[in-house]
């Protein structure tokens, strides 16, 4: 009985006990719940410490649950709830470490890279405003952003910041750190292309310290990497057998549970691709295949199923099917590697691509859309099933919304321009299968939304950053930022030339300095990124450079008001693509690229030889080329705009000839293009018909002759001056003539004027970035040559710039943007359009145009029309004889832009008479009132 009643209180005491432990632990989780919900603004001062400690450590253990989307979503809170800013150096540093926790899990976790970035650059930025050590920031911050940038293609950034982390290695004496700064900074040079540094820097860090699996076999794999990338194939297979033997023996010694025992695998994944890779190249394709599924099937045991290097594996698995010619299960395998980074694909078909707002800019994503439109194309040719057809199609087009999103993150100029040759390449094969598609199902809603994709490969990088003007252009602040970031980029390139010119010299001691000072202003230029976004957050994405929206609606009100029609290229390596015509009643044409190179090739020969070539020669290479381009355009409209493309750029279309009649045998009589149509051109559609963004000018007319009379340096120009008076007189203008034509006074007045003339000396782009020049003045200041992208620091209102000096529309095409060039300079500063010279002009031809040229502009206003009625009036000038009516003479003056209309003079004198009456009015009635108050004063008297 006593041992019944002991048992029986026994049982109450667990279950009274149970009952409040229970209760404790729900009052626990209540409390832990009240907190992650309650508002901060709720907590005392003192609190706020205590609630950032907690959020960030409930973040650390759904972390490492597994539960990263709920990790990154606390720490989220924590930073966009907080119910203050920062104000002692202990909240400063929480913060930042909070930063740093959420940057490592969408670096380390989600594998998205750009907002990764965001966050340690805030995190650099609130570390700044605190005191931590040199060695936790560059362990914490530094490296792991250099690598951000080194996967970004944003080299020189990333070897900047990889070099503090070294340097702060070196200090603290962490040698397994240390071997991780060579392997990082190696593979930043690999991506700039330098891999013998970059290798070189590999092979230094595995010397450190040969008894470290873990560093040798993360040095090894990238050793491995770099070395397949420069065909040294013997050594590759080596190196990734050693980082395979050295990550085996981490892999053996270590707990699953070890962050070693994880990283190993990555490393032996890197080392069993890059053996793949070498199989490839000597043939053994099937070797190579069980080698990438290998490094696939460990990939899904280290990385979530939402990861971008299970996209990456699959990408690269379903590219050695495609080797092995098995199509379908190539497309299945890009299809698994869209899933496996973007939500809602299916894989039971091919015809599921992300939405656009799915999209982010992961090169992955890019790389699958690609392959699967490349692919899918291929099938189509060889079965002729059309529904293949248009999965190629759909996958390219959704690429190019892609694009959108990946460019506008990009910081570097240089890396912009090798995503715009990236595009421009992509653009050649989604062009040939949506013309492949409009063939086969004869619908006219492809041709126009293969114009909307055409129009994404040309000026991408000059149509975003008219797009961020247009964003800017009620917001004062954005604007002053915008422009303190477009001089940060100048800067950059000078720094950048400076380099180059010191390695050339090998002055390693200047190219240290150099570097050092470039890595400076990448800093300053990345935190002056952030504060635009802060201001704006979404100002790169919306600044979109695509033909949608009120842009296509504004391309067809300005074409209809103008009655003119399209002619849009495109210079493939295989074909060249027009679509010429109205909006919805375009025509899309391929014609050979052999051809058309030929066909440019012999009519500019005869173009550029006014000494030797003859009618009959220039008459029929003329007609030949205009059939070629421009077949297509019987009973056309007489205006004409032009999207140039490639070899394109350097064509005069208004000296092409439409017709030879027997017997012609005049350049002055002779049937050029120009005599029947109005021509203009702009680097893109999208371009022209964004016109509406400018600021109101002050002035009307600059002229600016510097003429060198005086100068020891350049030719003496005493027809500029000629040019000069007549735009000056007819548009109320002011003049910077001889000495007073500086550099300073160009800079000081520019931003002043609807209109600014230039004539000068000039010279080309030479390949680097954009370093046209022309020159002003040199008499009173050493600083007399101006660069191209020295025109960044300027916000232009001008509706339109002359500049009369040589080749100052001609330059190094870059693929997908167009020539750089000063024209393109003016374009970048905000100008409305240039007049400017495709080859060395013919000053007393040249006099002549441009002064019938300023008399129809102060008459009609329009840039285009006065500039083909120049032309025309030269050649039926009767002073102009035979030999100087070849078109060599007239027609290297082009009009490129928006051709907006510029003040009217009249206007001008208008306002300044209205504002002058209104003026004398007002002292009118300010005197009767003060004459009057006189008076009635002395009557009061």
């Amino acid at each position: 009985m006593v041992k019944r009643l002991v048992l029986l209180i026994l049982l109450l005491v667990i279950i009274f006990l149970g009952v409040s432990s229970q209760e404790q632990k729900n009052e626990s989780r209540d409390s832990k719940q009240e907190v992650l919900t309650k508002k901060p603004a709720k907590l005392t001062q003192d609190k706020l410490l205590e609630w950032m400690s907690f959020m960030k450590s409930e973040s650390g253990s759904y972390r490492d649950q597994g539960d990263v989307l709920k990790a990154v979503q606390i720490l989220t809170r924590c930073i966009d709830a907080r119910w203050r800013e920062p104000i002692t150096l202990e909240e400063h540093e929480k913060l930042a470490w909070i930063y740093t926790n959420r940057a490592y899990l969408y670096h380390q976790q989600q594998g998205d890279y750009l907002a990764a970035k965001e966050d340690y650059l805030a995190a650099l930025k609130e570390f700044q405003l605190c005191e931590p050590s040199d060695y936790l920031v560059a362990r914490y911050v530094f490296q792991p952003l250099g690598n951000i940038y080194t996967r970004l293609g944003e080299n020189e950034i990333a070897i900047s910041m990889l070099g503090k982390f070294k340097r702060a290695c070196e200090d603290s004496g962490d040698t397994e750190a240390l071997m991780n700064a060579y392997n990082d900074i190696g593979r930043a040079y690999v991506n700039t292309g330098e891999l013998g540094k970059g290798i070189a820097l590999m092979t230094e860090g595995i010397a450190l310290d040969e008894s470290d699996d873990f560093s040798l076999g993360l040095l090894y794999s990238s050793k491995a990497e770099a070395e397949e990338e420069s065909e040294r194939f013997d050594q590759s297979s080596i190196s990734a057998e050693k980082c395979i033997y050295h990550v085996n023996r981490v892999i053996r010694n270590t707990d699953t549970t070890d962050f070693h025992h994880r990283a190993a695998k990555q490393y032996k994944i890197a080392a069993l691709k890059a053996k793949a890779k070498v199989l490839g190249h000597s043939q053994s394709l099937k070797e190579a295949h069980e080698m990438y599924t290998e490094a696939l099937l460990l990939t899904e045991e280290v990385y979530p199923v939402k990861h971008r290097a299970r996209g990456r594996a699959l990408v690269e698995l379903g590219n050695s099917y495609d080797a092995l010619d098995m199509k379908v299960e190539a497309m299945v395998s890009y299809q698994l590697s869209l899933q496996s980074m973007v939500d809602g694909i299916s894989t039971g078909g091919f015809s599921d691509n992300p939405s656009k707002s799915e999209l982010y800019a992961d090169v992955v994503i890019g790389e699958a859309l690609i392959q699967k439109g490349i692919i899918a194309h291929d099938v189509f040719t060889e079965t002729g099933e059309s529904s293949w057809l248009k999965v190629s199609v759909d996958a390219y087009l959704c690429y190019f919304d892609w694009v959108e999103i990946h460019r506008s993150e990009q910081f570097e100029f240089d890396t912009k321009l090798e995503t715009a040759k990236e595009v421009h390449l992509i653009g050649e094969l989604a062009l040939a299968a949506i013309f492949d598609l409009c063939e086969e199902t004869q619908d006219q809603r492809w041709i126009d939304r293969a114009f909307v994709l055409m129009d994404q490969t040309k000026a991408i990088v000059l149509a975003e950053e008219r797009g961020f003007k247009d964003l800017a252009n009620n917001n004062p602040e954005m604007r002053s930022l915008l422009k303190e970031q477009n001089a940060l980029k100048f800067q950059r390139s000078l720094f950048k030339s400076d380099i180059q010119t010191a390695e050339m010299n090998d002055d390693a001691a200047d190219v240290l300095r150099l570097k050092k000072r470039l890595s400076e202003i990448d800093q300053k230029s990345q935190l002056l990124d952030q504060e635009v976004r802060s201001l704006f957050p979404a100002y790169r994405t919306q600044s979109s450079a695509k033909l949608e929206g009120d842009i296509a609606k504004q391309l067809k009100k300005k074409l209809k008001s103008r009655n003119a029609e399209i002619l849009s290229y495109f210079v493939g390596d295989d074909w060249v693509y027009a679509i010429t015509g109205s909006p919805d009643k375009f025509k899309f044409t391929q014609i050979e690229r052999k051809l058309v190179t030929e066909g440019v090739n012999e009519f500019m020969t005869e173009l550029n030889s006014p000494n030797t070539s003859t009618p009959e020669k220039y008459g029929r290479s003329g007609k030949v080329l205009f059939d070629l381009l421009l077949g297509e355009l019987k009973n056309s409209t007489t205006n004409w705009v032009i999207f140039p493309d490639g070899i394109l750029n350097s064509l005069p279309f208004e000296a092409l000839v439409s017709n030879v009649s027997k017997g012609t045998n005049s350049f002055k009589k002779m049937n050029y293009v120009v005599r029947d149509h109005v021509i203009h051109y702009s680097p893109s559609a999208y371009f022209f018909a964004h016109d509406e963004l400018r600021g109101k000018a002050e002035k009307s007319f600059l002229g600016i002759a510097p003429v060198f009379r005086n100068s020891n340096s350049y030719d003496f120009l005493p027809k500029s001056l000629e040019e000069l008076e007549s735009g000056a007189a007819l548009f109320s203008g002011n003049k910077l003539k001889e000495d007073e034509a500086t550099k300073s006074q160009f800079f000081r007045d520019a931003e002043q004027y609807d209109i600014l003339h230039i004539s000068t000396h000039a010279g080309r782009n030479s390949g680097e970035n954009n370093d046209a020049w022309m020159v002003f003045s040199d008499v009173k200041s050493k600083d007399h040559r101006l660069i191209a992208t020295e025109l960044l620091k300027l916000d232009l209102p001008a509706s339109l710039v002359v500049l009369n000096a040589c080749e100052t529309g001609s330059g190094t095409v870059f693929k997908g943007e167009g020539p750089m060039s000063l024209a393109r300079g003016f374009l970048d500063a905000g100008s409305q359009s240039t007049v400017t010279n495709l080859w060395r002009v013919n000053h007393e031809s040249n006099a002549l145009i441009m002064k019938s040229f300023y008399e129809k502009l102060s008459e009609t206003q329009s840039p285009s029309r006065s500039l083909n009625a120049a032309k025309l009036d030269y050649l039926a000038n009767g002073e102009v004889d035979e030999a100087s009516a070849h078109p060599y003479f007239w027609s290297s003056a082009i009009l490129i832009g928006t051709d907006v209309s510029v003040v009217s003079p009249s206007s001008t004198s208008i306002a300044l008479w209205a504002w002058t009456a209104l003026g004398s009015v007002l002292i009118l009635v300010l005197g009767i009132a003060w004459f009057r108050k006189k008076r009635k004063a002395v009557s009061e008297v």
